[in-house]
Order: C-alpha cells, then sequence, then structure tokens
C-alpha cells in the first residue's frame, strides 16, 4: 500500500508543506501539483525560478508561473513555502545488498541508481518499485559481472564462442547493460561487437586484464571501444600514470578527452579507505559508528574493527598506492577538458554508505575545485546519460519522469542542503517530511 496523508499540515524544518487528498502513486493515481518552489533549472543553468510544477501519471506534465495552474479537487497540492525543487539525485554505481538498503537512498533524496552487478533479485526488486510495491529508488540493473576472472561470484568466460549464448541470456532476462570486468582483448572485442547487434550497452571497470594494461596501444584501443561508461576513476587514474610520457599525465587527459566514454567517479570509497589507515579506531567516529551498526549491521561492525586493529600498525603509511589527492586534481583536469563525468559511489559497504555516501562524494567534487552546480550536474544530467536515461530522468522539463527531490535552500549556493530532503518524489510518488522521518527511524 502506498503511504501518504489525507488533508492535513506536514510539519517541515523551514515552515508548512500543504497536503491535500492522499499520495500519488506511480501511475493511474491523482495529479500531484506542488506550488511555491524554486525550480532548479539543471538543463539551462539559470537561477532558480519560483514555480508550479504538476505531475500526472509519474511524469511532469506542466511548470509554469505563479498562479497560473488550475488544479481540481482530486489533486494533491503540496505547497513548497519557497523551498527549491530540485532534481533527484542519481548514484550510476551501487552494489544494493538487499531490499532493506533501497529506503537509505530515498530518504537522502537519490531517486535512481544503477546496480553494477546485477541478479534476479535487483530486477525483482526493479520492478517492484516500478508497481509502487516497496520504497526504493529507480533502478538500471547491470548484469552480473563478466570477466575472464574465475571468481565464483562472476560470470567467467574463456571462449569467444561463449559470448554471443551469455549476451542473448542478459538479455532475455531483462538486464540494462552488460557488465564487465578485466576481459582479454579478443573476448573484450566479441564482447562489444555482441553486444552493439544486439542493441545493448557494456559498461564497467577498465576493461582489460593483466600485462595489456602496461600497453599504451592497448590503453588506447580500449578507450575508444565503444563502451557505454568506464567505472572507477582512481583505477583510470593508475592507467593513465602507467601510459603517460610523463608525470604531468597531459597526453593521456587529452587522450581521455579525445576517445573516452562517460566516466564514473567512485571516488569516496578509496578516500574512506585511505581515511581508516590515516585514522584507525578514529575512523569510527560517533556518525560512521552509527551508520555501520544501523544500515549495515553488526556483522559488518565485527569486520570493520577487525581491519583497523590490522592497519593500526601502519598508521601513516598509504592504503595503497593510489594517491586519492591526485585522483581529486585528475578528476577537475578531466571536468575541465570536457570528458563527461558522473557520480558513483560503489555502495553498499563500510566505506560507502547507500545513499549517504552519494553526499560524501560530491563534497569530495567540491574538494577538487568543482563549483556546486557542477557537483549537481554529474549527480544529475550526467547520471541520467550514463544511465541509459537521457530525457527520461536528471532535469526538471515538461515529459520527463518525476525524480524531484524538495530542499529548504538553494543546492547551487549551498550543495550540502542536499542532505536532508523535506520532500522526494520518485516517479511521481511522493514522500513528505512525516514519512521521510518515519522511514529515517525504521530504518
Amino acid at each position: 500500500m502506498l503511504l501518504g496523508v489525507h488533508n492535513v499540515f506536514a510539519v517541515a524544518a523551514f515552515g508548512t508543506l500543504l497536503v491535500s487528498c492522499s499520495q500519488s502513486g506511480p501511475s493511474g493515481a491523482a495529479r500531484v501539483v506542488l506550488t511555491n518552489v524554486h525550480v532548479v533549472d539543471m538543463d539551462n543553468e539559470r537561477e532558480p525560478q519560483l514555480r508550479t510544477v504538476t505531475v500526472a501519471d509519474g511524469f511532469i506534465e506542466s511548470i509554469v508561473g505563479p498562479g497560473e495552474h488550475s488544479t481540481s479537487r482530486d489533486d494533491i497540492i503540496v505547497d513548497g513555502n519557497g523551498g527549491y525543487l530540485s532534481p533527484g539525485l542519481i548514484d550510476a554505481h551501487t552494489h544494493v545488498r538487499s531490499k532493506a538498503n533501497l529506503p537509505l537512498y530515498v530518504v537522502n533524496g537519490v531517486t535512481t541508481v544503477r546496480e553494477m552487478n546485477g541478479s534476479p533479485a535487483h530486477l525483482r526488486w526493479k520492478r517492484l518499485v516500478a508497481e509502487g510495491s516497496i520504497v526504493g529508488p529507480n533502478m538500471v540493473v547491470a548484469s552480473p559481472i563478466t570477466t575472464s576472472d574465475s571468481n565464483i561470484y562472476w560470470r567467467h568466460i574463456s571462449e569467444v564462442e561463449e559470448v554471443a549464448p551469455l549476451i542473448d541470456a542478459y538479455l532475455r532476462e531483462g538486464y540494462d547493460f552488460v557488465k564487465i570486468y578485466e576481459l582479454e582483448p579478443r573476448l573484450l572485442q566479441a564482447v562489444l561487437e555482441t553486444a552493439a547487434k544486439s542493441g545493448i550497452g557494456v559498461v564497467g571497470h577498465y576493461p582489460v586484464r593483466g600485462d595489456f594494461k602496461r600497453d599504451p596501444v592497448e590503453f588506447e584501443r580500449a578507450l575508444a571501444s565503444g563502451m557505454a561508461s568506464i567505472e572507477h576513476l582512481e583505477e583510470l587514474f593508475e592507467m593513465v600514470r602507467l601510459n603517460s610520457r610523463d608525470d604531468s599525465m597531459d597526453d593521456g587527459i587529452e587522450l581521455l578527452r579525445r576517445s573516452a566514454p562517460p566516466l564514473t567517479t567512485v571516488v569516496v570509497r578509496k578516500w574512506n579507505q585511505n581515511r581508516i589507515v590515516r585514522l584507525g579506531q578514529d575512523y569510527l567516529d560517533e556518525n560512521r559508528l552509527f551508520q555501520i551498526t544501523h544500515y549495515l549491521g553488526p556483522t559488518h561492525l565485527a569486520e570493520v574493527r577487525e581491519s583497523l586493529r590490522g592497519f593500526e600498525a601502519r598508521r601513516g603509511v598509504p592504503a595503497d598506492t593510489t594517491d586519492v589527492n591526485g585522483v581529486l586534481d585528475f578528476l577537475k583536469r578531466l571536468h575541465d577538458s570536457g570528458v563527461i563525468l558522473s557520480l558513483g559511489t560503489d555502495s553498499h559497504s563500510p566505506t560507502a554508505i547507500a545513499g549517504f555516501a552519494v553526499h560524501e562524494e560530491l563534497a569530495l567534487y567540491l574538494q577538487a575545485g568543482l563549483s556546486p552546480a557542477e557537483a549537481l550536474t554529474l549527480a544529475t544530467v550526467n547520471g541520467a546519460g550514463v544511465s541509459g536515461l537521457n530525457g527520461v530522468t536528471g532535469s526538471i522539463s515538461i515529459g520527463k519522469r518525476a525524480d524531484l527531490i524538495l530542499l529548504t535552500e538553494n543546492p547551487l549556493e549551498n550543495l550540502s542542503a542536499l542532505r536532508r530532503p523535506i520532500g522526494v518524489m520518485i516517479g511521481g510518488r511522493w514522500f513528505g517530511p512525516e514519512e521521510l522521518e518515519r522511514m529515517r527511524q525504521a530504518l
């Protein structure tokens, strides 16, 4: 059953949200009219304007000035009291562990996720969210990881002849992308050619395995191979360092500008892994301890404590060879050169808690030197593009799916306003402040 309120005032942190009638469902339900909201326009990059946004059957029906809309007695009216209506956030690289994780994204304003190691369970949750049967973000689901590696949790291939039947199976099962990891060049080529003929995109880590990583010719060929996206900027940073002529990496960045597909950042997990080494037990401050205990459970907390004990002897030693500050500088240089970047977190794990990690990733973009507007673009417009949802979501415009978050402040001036939305809409399904608070308490 859809949760909602009927003819009541729902009190928000900055005023009163008037909600009349019952909550909208994903389709066939009453319209939702969001009045007195400043629309954060990611398409035209202009100052938010006071508008009324009407949602019908899960999509944005109209955007008009104050007083220009008409309503019927069955409409749900949400008075935004001058708040800011932003596109919902998109985490374009997740690993959702269980159905119980899904509301974590919602309370953090994440309205779409791209699952990067899909399973039948993820496909089922995707369908249930779309139906309105469970609470969660819209889901884009990539296939199980396809690799030359013999990892038992992944789909292993060793011969070209295995590729076509496997991709046919992925299409029948309903996956949105083919996810790959460290393939031999001949297998990578077979996957890309077969997927292109089948009309399905290929996404994943830098795709070539083993000694081929140190081959500049193979590096350039892999970048220009036709993948829909490459994941993990910290890995690509290492690849560019390996294959550039000098420490400036100018030639590598120019190659990425010229040849690379969209890149998904996924910086926060590596950042927190390095923080664990630097801080030891101090990593588990009150906020982190609460998140791990409540959102991952005591088993994971025990794992983290054990890891921390192992790290104590390495205080002051880098967690690995990755220079995280160098990755942030790399991110800024790529962004400035015009490479398309989208936000990803690798959640859900002790170093990337579902939903919360999105805001940590956004904060790292600011640290790298991006403006709030540039950072938000990675989490909205670019996230939609890399997820195959151009024209569907990622901005507030007529005809797009109503994936929206209501905020008390302008995120283009204060990006941290995104951390605690007072209203979330997913495909036209409205969650007001009281319901979001109930969800937070129940998690």
